[in-house]
């Protein structure tokens, strides 16, 4: 799946988060093998390849956004963690 085929489907709710889950569900970015980057849905059934960081953040932000309660995660080209946000379904605002 491409950036763009990944923004389309969480416009038109395709990717949803997995029902019945209670805790919180993980998206991840992480740079792959050709300099893409690439973000893991937490179900483990579908990923989105993304040409720049930029777009997959997007991508990977806009799926845990709609999907609370959630955690993303960006790991940088040596798989640091560089970015934790969790996203809370009380309120859909932005937890540190």
């Amino acid at each position: 799946m491409t950036a763009s085929d990944a923004n389309t489907a969480l416009m038109t709710g395709a990717l949803e988060g997995g029902g019945g889950h209670r805790g919180p569900r993980t998206v991840q970015v992480r740079r792959c093998a050709g300099g893409v980057w690439e973000v893991l849905f937490p179900d483990d059934t579908d990923s989105a390849i993304c040409e720049t960081l930029s777009a997959a953040r997007r991508v990977a932000r806009g799926w845990a956004q709609d999907n609370p309660p959630s955690e993303l995660i960006i790991r940088d080209a040596y798989h640091r963690v560089v970015l934790r946000r969790s996203f809370r379904d009380t309120d859909r605002s932005v937890v540190n």
